[in-house]
């Protein structure tokens, strides 16, 4: 799946049934939370809104 989209944009319910260990994947020792949806990722980059985990505030653009 292209990668251009944020999580937000991107997951769905049928995308979740067919790629759930995938998902699972990406998801895993999360750093950022989405203040739009609620839905974590390791890199900023992957969320509409996202916001350090740790509450140090907004990402620094220099996630993986």
């Amino acid at each position: 799946m292209p990668e251009e989209k944020p999580f937000c944009k991107r997951i769905t319910a049928a995308f979740l049934k067919e790629n759930l260990e995938e998902y699972k994947d990406w998801v895993r020792n999360p750093l950022y939370v989405c203040k739009k949806c609620g839905r974590v990722a390791r890199r900023s980059r992957d969320l509409c809104k996202p916001v350090l985990l740790d509450g140090s505030g907004e990402p620094s653009g220099t996630d993986e």
